[in-house]
């Protein structure tokens, strides 16, 4: 387990509410209530998860710990009676900071809060941990504001009948029933401690104004350090700078790339600041008055009216840009062999004109579809994630329309009150969701180690106006267009440090705003290498793990991404032990952790093991796959 920053000495401590390490002994030592014999087969499972997780956290295991409580979580029934204790100890582990939080994590805790089919208890320890893990650990106030006030809702509109309940729970003399409603008085009392030390009475529903990110805080987030000032990282780059100068990069597969590409640190200054105090970052861009010739000028104007880089304060794309390449294009069906050798393999984005259109029968996919299909096959609603806003203003998906379904997001999308302010991007993962047998599986993924390394499909619809952030994934993309045209942009990850992404507070994320490109603040954002092109209905395009993008939608737009992983995790072992030490060195950047791990994929990818058998992956040929999505294993990674 990582070692982790301790929580504020003021922050209430989960310790006072929930069992602390002595009764995590205890729990151990004391055999949970037997199962009756009536119980099913997977409980027994979960039982025997239950009984080591005491032992893993004697030994401090918490890693373990976890991962036998989410076993026990994911094998036991609706009805097991301990069902709650394992959820309360994995957040409890959260909290107690014993591992670090992932976004995994978050995402596992935001899942479960917003499902209404989740027990009251569930959903409301959720929601209060995404909030405490948010502001004692990953310093997002905004989260944390958001997780404490989803929980005094989720309290608020618990039943008589939810209120009535128990969960079982270790407590002084080994597992003993605890009333739900106890539990929810408990959360509530710590709700408001923790609000009041975050901001007094400030409401959560207030627009909270951006944090000053840019550059005061430099996480490195591979190796679990904490926040450290830009200025003692710069110490710390100084001091490693002989040692990575010396490290051996002599493996022969890395030869082309050169000592000095991988040995030395890359420049990394920080953002400049602005003459007039405008503070324009990826979340909001507060423009003065002297902005708007810039921000607002006619393209067509004398370029006198703005004394200014290019298309400096106006949207992201080619003003800005004099580097711009086409992104490369091939023509639909692509097989499996070509597309793994010629683009996952080289690690190189492209086009498939008409690689939708092979899989989706775009005439299918009109509203009224959708209002055939927009509930689960039980009947009851999809509760989809569906985002308030087009723009991504935090550095989660909030805020969302926690009540609306899929068939409501139908029925209103379009209407005056709503347009070009709701964003539909859900995972097609969900139980009884009937729209992944529509979608066929692409004749690019029908290598049995890319299909098997399909982990979700996801559906991103709006009626336009929409437009991501600057980011790259951490995994492989095909996206294939269905409605509606999108403008993608596209950077290596060789471009990172001048796309800033070190001052940014969140891996994977730049700070530069996409619809106000300050290039006072960032001027080397107009010095980058970029690839350009426009999805039109039918179109697909693969976009690689690590590939930074800007992807600005218009009109009714649908689209939906096959999420893939083909490698194993254990890919880093094939890296020349000279890049193994220079990833290891104290003060590396982001940027250059980056560079170097997309480096050795694009050298070294023919040799990494696949998830599927640990092997090379070669895709010589197309066993047996199956024919639509409905029958892939999705909602895993």
């Amino acid at each position: 387990p990582t070692a982790r920053p301790p929580p504020t000495a003021s922050m209430p401590q989960p310790s006072e509410a929930w069992p602390s390490q002595d009764e995590y002994a205890l729990a151990a030592s004391t055999p949970p209530p037997q199962l009756s014999e009536a119980s099913p087969s997977q409980d027994e499972y979960a039982f025997e998860m239950l009984e080591l997780v005491g032992h893993a956290a004697n030994a401090g295991d918490w890693t373990e710990a976890v991962t036998k409580y989410l076993e026990a979580l994911e094998h036991s029934s609706a009805s097991w009676s301990l069902r709650y204790n394992c959820w309360s100890g994995y957040t409890s582990i959260l909290r107690e900071g014993h591992i670090t939080t992932t976004d995994e994590d978050v995402g596992r805790l935001v899942n479960v809060a917003e499902d209404l089919a989740q027990p009251v208890a569930f959903r409301a320890m959720a929601s209060f941990t995404l909030g405490f893990v948010a502001a004692t650990y990953l310093h997002d106030d905004e989260m944390a504001w958001r997780g404490y006030r989803q929980t005094e809702h989720i309290i608020e509109a618990a039943t008589e009948h939810e209120l009535a309940a128990s969960v079982i729970l270790p407590g002084p003399t080994g597992y003993e029933p605890t009333s739900v409603n106890e539990l929810l008085l408990r959360l509530k009392r710590f709700v408001r401690g923790n609000t009041a030390l975050l901001n007094g009475s400030k409401d959560v529903e207030d627009a909270q104004p951006p944090r000053k990110r840019d550059d005061v805080n430099y996480t490195d987030e591979k190796h679990g350090h904490a926040p450290k000032h830009y200025d003692v990282m710069m110490e710390e780059r100084a001091a490693a700078a002989t040692q990575a100068a010396s490290l051996r990069l002599d493996h022969p597969s890395v030869a082309a790339l050169g000592t000095g590409e991988l040995s030395f640190f890359l420049p990394l200054p920080r953002p400049r600041s602005t003459r007039n105090g405008r503070m324009c970052s990826v979340h909001a861009c507060e423009l003065t008055a002297a902005d708007f010739k810039c921000a607002f000028r006619d393209l067509d104007a004398p370029s006198s009216e703005c004394d200014a880089p290019r298309g400096h304060l106006r949207p992201m794309g080619i003003e800005q840009l004099s580097d711009v390449a086409d992104v490369e294009v091939a023509a639909a069906p692509l097989a499996s062999d070509d597309f793994w050798h010629k683009y996952v393999l080289c690690f190189l984005p492209v086009v498939i004109r008409g690689g939708s259109r092979q899989v989706t029968q775009l005439t299918k996919w009109d509203d009224a579809f959708f209002r055939e299909h927009c509930r689960l096959t039980n009947g009851r609603p999809w509760h989809a994630l569906i985002e308030r806003n087009t723009r991504i203003t935090q550095n989660d998906r909030h805020p969302l329309m926690n009540d609306w379904d899929m068939c409501k997001f139908i029925d209103e999308y379009t209407r005056v009150a709503w347009k070009n302010k709701l964003y539909m991007v859900t995972p097609l993962s969900e139980p009884g969701g009937k729209l992944r047998q529509f979608i066929h599986l692409p004749q690019e993924l029908r290598c049995a180690a890319l299909h098997r390394g399909l982990h979700e499909a996801r559906l991103w619809m709006s009626a336009g106006n929409t437009s991501s952030s600057l980011h790259f994934d951490t995994h492989d993309n095909l996206m294939l267009q269905i409605d509606g045209e999108k403008d993608v942009y596209l950077w290596h990850p060789n471009e990172s440090h001048k796309l800033y992404m070190d001052f940014h507070d969140k891996f994977g994320l730049s700070p530069i705003n996409v619809d106000h490109v300050d290039l006072e603040r960032f001027p080397l954002f107009a010095q980058t290498k970029a690839s350009y092109t426009r999805l039109k209905a039918g179109d697909a395009m693969y976009i690689p793990d690590g590939w930074w993008h800007l992807i600005v939608s218009y009109q009714r737009n649908i689209a939906v991404t096959l999420e893939f992983e083909p490698f194993s995790n254990r890919f880093h072992n094939v890296y020349p032990p000279g890049v193994k030490a220079r990833l290891q060195t104290k003060g590396i950047a982001w940027a250059e952790q980056v560079r170097m791990k997309y480096n050795m994929r694009e050298k070294l990818a023919a040799s990494f093991p696949s998830k599927l058998d640990g092997h090379p992956i070669t895709c010589a040929s197309a066993p047996v796959t199956p024919r639509s999505l409905a029958n892939c294993q999705l909602g895993h990674r």
